[in-house]
């Protein structure tokens, strides 16, 4: 077995200092650029490897977030463009990420505790719980005192997340520009869920707000039940014909699906007859492309890795949490008057 390339090989190959090379390696804003080069390319030439435990005894730095998220993948979903936002942040520091994952029921558990809190493994935790965030980690957290950022959960510090107050808003405000007056607000499980993400209320709260500013009245409908797709149907297309808006604003791309549905029963032409604007991820139903408000997966991931950096260079001092802001996606089913 060939013996193990250390640092003082890098500087004995180079003709350096054994202190230059591990500058070079650990702490690069404090060498010189070509310097660092010279030293990587050695590295690599020789074939070595950080030892990441004595570095971390060394500086106290690990260079490792953990992301902690539950199995309940309803209520700790993540998108593929939030990881890869995460992991592209990362990189850009040379820092890792361990991924863990626990039952809800554990977390609850009188006596058990994370690996995560449990061992000083990691620099920070990144947190994606969208709903039934169990008590006992919020404890922890405070208890252990390590730096964390929530994904996607509304707190008044240290917390990213879409900014549904202004989404709803916007989007109402986007409508109305078009001469829009008579808009409907849709969310088929509002009223179904004893517990949701926060986005349900800050959604409609937005369209309330700019509604009421335009001096109109609301019209919400709330209570769809969540059975067959087809008597779903049915029952949003019973409630736009008793309403007749021009126009219908969903909360996400479900209730938005329902609505092209509707429309179908009734032969209504979506995009003329009426028009449907969702607020969420692009969708396409049936070719139709649907005019949506949509927050970046990528941009949450990134700026969520940002802030947790930032807390890091701040020795774990809170930050102020930061509300990411939506965009227009134009699309046939609502289109520009």
């Amino acid at each position: 077995m060939s013996q193990r390339v250390t640092q003082s090989d890098i500087a004995r190959h180079l003709a350096i200092g054994q202190k230059t090379v591990s500058r070079a390696l650990g702490a690069p804003g404090y060498i010189a650029p070509d310097t660092r080069e010279r030293v990587l390319a050695a590295a690599g030439e020789l074939g070595y490897r950080r030892h990441s435990s004595a570095a971390a005894m060394r500086t106290g730095c690990f260079r490792n977030v953990i992301l902690l998220q539950g199995k309940n993948t309803a209520a700790s979903t993540l998108p593929q463009g939030v990881l890869h936002g995460i992991c592209d942040r990362l990189a850009e520091d040379d820092i890792a990420l361990t991924v863990a994952r626990y039952d809800d029921e554990a977390l609850a558990t009188d006596g058990f505790l994370p690996r995560a809190l449990r061992e000083v493994s990691a620099d920070g935790l990144l947190i994606k719980y969208d709903i039934n965030v169990p008590a006992a980690l919020s404890e922890h957290l405070e208890r252990h005192h390590l730096p964390a950022v929530w994904i996607n959960s509304k707190h008044e510090s240290n917390a990213v997340y879409p900014d549904d107050f202004g989404a709803g808003q916007a989007a109402t405000q986007w409508l109305l520009a078009q001469g829009h007056r008579h808009i409907a607000y849709l969310d088929a499980g509002y009223a179904h869920n004893p517990v949701f993400h926060y986005s349900r209320d800050d959604r409609l709260a937005g369209y309330r707000a700019a509604m009421h500013t335009a001096g109109l009245a609301t019209r919400e409908h709330l209570t769809i039940s969540r059975s067959d797709a087809s008597e779903v149907a049915e029952h949003v297309a019973r409630a736009i014909e008793h309403d007749r808006p021009t126009a219908l604003l969903t909360y996400g791309g479900g209730e938005a699906a329902m609505a092209v549905r509707a429309c179908a029963l009734r032969n209504w032409v979506v995009g003329q007859d009426v028009a449907i604007l969702s607020v969420g991820s692009e969708r396409v139903f049936a070719g139709l492309s649907v005019t949506s408000m949509v927050c970046s997966d990528e941009l949450l991931g990134h700026r969520s890795a940002d802030l947790l950096i930032r807390r890091l260079h701040s020795e774990g001092a809170s930050q102020p949490s930061e509300a990411l802001p939506f965009q227009l996606v134009p699309g046939r089913s609502a289109s520009v008057r």
